[in-house]
């Protein structure tokens, strides 16, 4: 029998486990992103889904819907997919259920950045994310990161 992927919303229960999922892959020597889950998971204009395969929690991706002087925007703030799951479409199922409610939402553009060296990047080009900035040393950590667009289309 095949695994299955299973998409949803994430509950504030399942924020101990995404912090851990987190943590097997990044640092947070300040607790930064437990505060960040801990102030926006009930906030109207945020957006968390958790992705599961087999039962087992295998990645999570965040998102913010807002807006700034006359023009509304999206930013997929984080994506994570446990490494034992990758290569399996996981963090584009999770990307397109993103987008889904971004196009719902009718930004002007949805945003996100990425370590230039991140494998993801070519999911993110091939969802229509476009590199609009590189910027040099922007994680703690000293990567380099670009800020990629997707901009709206709008209806004719």
């Amino acid at each position: 029998m095949g695994e299955t992927l299973k998409i949803e919303k994430m509950t504030r229960e399942e924020i101990g486990s995404a912090y851990v999922l987190y943590l097997s892959e990044w640092t947070d020597p300040e607790g930064h992103q437990m505060i960040f889950f801990d102030e926006t998971i009930d906030d109207p204009d945020g957006y968390f889904f958790v992705a599961y395969w087999g039962g087992e929690m295998a990645g999570w991706c965040a998102m913010h819907h807002g807006r700034d002087s006359d023009t509304s925007y999206c930013k997929i703030c984080n994506m994570i997919v446990k490494k034992d799951f990758r290569r399996k479409g996981i963090g584009r199922a999770l990307m397109l259920k993103m987008l889904d409610i971004a196009d719902k939402l009718g930004p002007d553009r949805t945003l996100l950045e990425v370590d230039t060296e991140n494998v993801a990047l070519k999911l993110y080009e091939s969802l229509g994310f476009q590199i609009v900035k590189t910027v040099e040393r922007f994680y703690d950590y000293g990567g380099d990161a670009h800020k990629m667009c997707r901009y709206r289309i709008p209806a004719e």
